[in-house]
C-alpha cells in the first residue's frame, strides 16, 4: 500500500456529523435538544465510562464533556446516545490519520516558541505542525495532554513504534471504531500521509488563518470503507 502527497481537498460545505466519542463502554448524557442551536466550545455530551481510560501507564478520567466542535444547529439524538450536528464548514480532508473524534482548539506549533517542546501549549489543543512528525514528538505531545496533532507526515516505522500496532492492518481493519479502542488517546491527522513530505503553503495558510478557533477533528481511517480523516472549521 503506498500513498502520494498533495492528496488533502478542501471545500466548503453543509455538513451533518454525530459528536460521539467511539466507545460503547459508556453512559450518554446529552445536554442538547433537537432544534437547538449551538456553538463550537459548547458542552453537547456528557460521557461516563464503565472504567478510567489507561494507556501505557497513564490514566484518564472516567467521565468528560464533550464540546460540540461545531456551529450549527442539533438534529437529533442518535440511539447510541450521540447529538447528531448540522452546519456549515470549511472541511479539510487528509490522507492518513488514527484516533477517535476530538474538537480542540487549532494551535500553530513553532520550534522557536517553543522551544521544541510541547509543553508551551495548553491541554486538549488541537497542534498544527507545517513539517514532518517524529516517534520522539508524538511521545511529548501524549504526555502534555494535548487531543490532537495535524502534521504534513511521519515515516512508517514512527508511526508504528508510536502505535505500537502494524498501519496496514489497522488502515484495513473493518471495524472502524472498534479499531481506534487500544490506539494511544491523541488523534493524528496526516495532510500528506507516510514519509517526509511538507505541508503545502496554501494548506498551511489556510489553517492558520483559523488559528485559535475550536474545530472538531476525526483521524478514523478505514481503505477498506473509503474513509479518510477530516478536519472541520466552522463558518461564522
Amino acid at each position: 500500500m503506498t500513498y502520494q502527497a498533495g492528496w488533502s481537498e478542501v471545500e466548503q460545505t453543509l455538513v451533518q456529523r454525530e459528536r460521539w466519542p467511539g466507545r460503547y463502554d459508556a453512559k450518554y448524557t446529552p445536554l442538547v435538544y433537537p432544534g437547538q442551536k449551538v456553538l463550537p466550545d459548547q458542552p453537547v455530551l456528557r460521557v461516563q465510562y464503565a472504567q478510567p481510560i489507561e494507556y501505557a501507564g497513564m490514566s484518564m478520567s472516567a467521565t468528560e464533556t464533550l464540546s460540540a466542535g461545531l456551529s450549527g444547529r442539533v438534529l437529533s439524538i442518535t440511539p447510541r446516545g450521540g447529538v447528531v450536528i448540522e452546519g456549515r464548514v470549511t472541511l479539510v480532508r487528509g490522507v492518513v490519520g488514527v484516533g477517535r473524534q476530538v474538537a480542540g482548539v487549532l494551535t500553530l506549533w513553532s520550534p522557536e516558541a517553543s522551544q521544541h517542546t510541547t509543553s508551551a501549549f495548553l491541554p486538549g489543543a488541537i497542534l498544527i505542525v507545517p513539517g514532518p512528525i517524529n516517534f520522539a514528538f508524538l511521545q511529548r505531545a501524549l504526555a502534555s495532554g494535548i487531543s490532537a496533532v495535524i502534521a504534513s507526515s511521519i515515516t512508517v516505522a514512527d508511526l508504528e513504534g508510536f502505535l505500537r500496532t502494524d498501519i496496514i492492518q489497522l488502515l484495513d481493519f473493518n471495524d472502524i471504531e472498534i479499531a481506534q479502542v487500544h490506539l494511544p488517546p491523541i488523534t493524528l491527522f496526516l495532510t500528506e500521509g507516510l514519509g517526509t513530505f511538507v505541508m503545502p503553503p496554501r494548506l498551511l495558510n489556510l489553517l492558520s488563518s483559523y488559528q485559535g478557533t475550536v474545530a472538531l477533528l476525526s483521524g478514523v481511517t478505514s481503505v477498506r470503507r473509503s474513509v479518510f480523516p477530516e478536519l472541520l472549521i466552522s463558518l461564522g
